[in-house]
């Protein structure tokens, strides 16, 4: 047992670590092509980011997600075979339509970044593959035990996508340099893994009847992914299509901080989630009850302290990685709404792993196309109206609804002891005194300075919550000796 935990507490810190690392890398990676690119190029270069990210999602059916539940009891021959099998039909599938639309490539183009470019279509459809045989490498890892050598292979591709992706624009200042540069990077990472891990493409094999097994599993969920796609990405492309490409560019810096409150769940759900499957199977509902609770107070608590800081310092944060065209007058507001969807959102996963245990997968998927269905009403409503800050709206609107409406229809057999009404009011306090500070105050204060009242906010938020007794230290030493 102090073996396993020991295994599971270098496997939790080694995955942070990266986590960590990563972060700041990518930020690295938005100043310099802020600064190389201009914000029209910038635009372009989120555009073709989230277009491959759909075209990931809608042509590998979800079979990787079925690849993980299934393949972890399987023998090692089989998971092989399992291996082989999903990656020649994600490969071959995405092949296909890739070529189908090949035809139309000139208008999906113009669609995208508003120009012909047959050298980017090009480019897309092989990073598009490359990407899937990756992820497909990586849950074979996963798969057979191997956590700590995935974990290090996500960590050499970040420094080598940042790392190529950043000489591709140094080299060529614009979208087919930086996206020459990613295509390369997944290209030596394809190959580099493979030798790693020594994977042997001459016994390639395909079985339809693992596949079938594997989509009647992936396929009811396909509707999730699709969801969180839509919601998190689509309103790029509604924002060039009434603001511009510069304006894309501006949102994705603004929204890039703010979206990442999630991780603070991420966390959580690596540390804590991987038990609670344990304790409902074996019936220990008090104890599922218990963590599902604490999970979400702390997830509140801590989240609503980060918005917090994020609000005040929207202005250092943007300066930091980019630059001051990125600047705009609902710059603030962007932080605000965005930061509720994210803290949202986070809820939102957490309450879907109910479902997960329940298996209330349709009722579930319910819960993300009603939110899916919302967003793109609000996105088509707002955006016209408001700009960029109407996306913003919408995304937080999406987010709050949606975590609402899975509250309300969550399975009842496990009890969620959380007190609502107290962490809105620590949320309200937090955000809405963090905003007015940022619209009032800060463009007269130096970056440092902005930071320094930022920190402050944050720590009065985490006060009022302790005061509140939303979590008590007590509580949390409980947490961390469990």
């Amino acid at each position: 047992m102090i073996i396993k935990k020991a295994k599971n507490l270098k496997l939790v810190s080694f995955s942070y670590l990266n986590q960590a690392i990563s972060m700041a890398l990518h930020l690295l990676q938005v100043k310099i092509l802020t600064s190389f690119l201009t914000q029209n190029n910038y635009g372009g270069w989120n555009q073709v980011q989230v277009t491959i990210n759909f075209i990931i999602v809608i042509f590998t059916l979800n079979l990787g997600h079925g690849f993980i539940r299934y393949a972890s009891s399987y023998t090692k021959e089989f998971k092989e075979k399992t291996f082989f099998s999903v990656l020649t039909f994600q490969t071959a599938l995405t092949f296909l339509i890739i070529l189908i639309m090949f035809p139309f490539q000139s208008a999906i183009m113009v669609f995208i970044i508003q120009k012909h470019s047959v050298i980017l279509y090009f480019l897309m459809s092989l990073t598009s593959i490359l990407i899937i045989s990756i992820s497909n490498i990586q849950n074979f890892l996963l798969v057979s035990g191997k956590e700590i050598q995935m974990i290090r292979q996500n960590l050499i591709q970040v420094v080598s996508d940042v790392g190529f992706t950043v000489l591709g624009v140094l080299l060529k200042h614009d979208i087919v340099g930086a996206l020459a540069g990613y295509a390369t990077s997944k290209l030596f990472c394809f190959a580099l893994f493979s030798w790693i891990n020594k994977i042997n493409y001459r016994k390639l094999s395909f079985s339809s009847e693992i596949i079938k097994t594997l989509l009647k599993f992936s396929l009811p969920l396909l509707s999730i992914s699709i969801a969180y796609w839509v919601i998190n990405s689509s309103n790029r492309y509604l924002i060039n299509y009434f603001l511009g490409l510069d304006a894309v560019g501006m949102f994705s810096v603004a929204n890039r901080f703010p979206m990442m409150l999630v991780i603070i769940f991420t966390l959580l759900s690596t540390i804590f989630l991987s038990n609670i499957s344990r304790l409902f199977d074996n019936g220990n509902m008090e104890r599922v009850s218990y963590w599902f609770s604490i999970i979400l107070r702390i997830f509140f608590v801590v989240g609503t302290a980060g918005g917090a800081f994020l609000i005040a310092a929207n202005r250092p944060l943007t300066l930091i990685v980019s630059n001051k065209n990125y600047l705009f007058n609902g710059l603030p507001l962007v932080y605000l709404f965005v930061s509720l969807g994210s803290l949202a959102f986070g809820g939102f996963q957490i309450i879907s792993r109910l479902y997960d245990l329940e298996k209330k997968v349709y009722q579930n998927s319910f819960n993300w196309i009603f939110a899916m269905i919302l967003n793109i009403i609000l996105n088509v409503s707002l955006i016209p109206l408001l700009g960029i800050v109407g996306a913003a709206i919408a995304t937080g609107a999406t987010f709050v609804i949606g975590f609402i409406l899975a509250i309300i229809k969550r399975p009842k057999q496990i009890d969620i002891n959380v007190p609502w009404v107290k962490i809105i009011i620590v949320l309200s306090v937090s955000f809405i005194s963090a905003y007015f500070y940022a619209f009032y105050n800060e463009a007269e204060m130096s970056i440092l300075s902005g930071f320094f009242t930022a920190i402050i906010f944050a720590a009065l938020s985490l006060s009022l919550s302790f005061i509140l007794r939303i979590i008590t230290i007590k509580e949390l030493v409980l947490l961390i000796k469990n």
